[in-house]
């Protein structure tokens, strides 16, 4: 980039948007422990200066067992959109939940499970939280 005046044109509100979407995707597929982790050594080995894009995945895959790289580079440089599908199925008293994925990248999701609340105060059926899942797209098994 010739100069900073170029250098801003390359950042508009999708660029914002998907950097902040990786960032968040990044979260939920490390585990929030393990990128804080990974984070903190990137502040400290940086601080009062600058970074690459390299330094700051080589800190975060320093605090994993998972391959950040891999992750980078299937989420930083392709491009495309990733589709996820929910199906459930239900017979007599229990369910199934399949996540349908075209695409290439690794998802980490989250999915919860909800009854009706009896407590009517609150309006006509207040949803409770039962139980919650988290499943990784597409290499773990699906929720049942």
């Amino acid at each position: 980039v010739p100069d900073t005046a170029s250098a801003l044109l390359n950042f508009d509100g999708i660029s914002y948007a998907k950097g902040a979407s990786a960032l968040r995707q990044l979260v939920a597929w490390l585990g929030e422990k393990d990128f804080l982790a990974g984070i903190n050594t990137h502040f400290a080995r940086h601080k009062f200066g600058n970074a690459t894009l390299a330094d700051f995945i080589d800190n975060l895959a320093s605090a994993t067992d998972r391959d950040v790289h891999a992750w980078a580079e299937q989420w930083l440089r392709t491009t495309g959109v990733d589709t996820l599908a929910a199906h459930t199925t239900e017979a007599d008293t229990t369910w199934s939940l399949t996540v349908g994925h075209q695409g290439t990248r690794p998802h980490r999701i989250s999915v919860g499970v909800y009854d009706h609340s009896l407590d009517t105060q609150h309006g006509p059926t207040p949803l409770v939280l039962r139980e919650r899942f988290e499943t990784g797209i597409p290499e773990e098994a699906p929720v049942t």
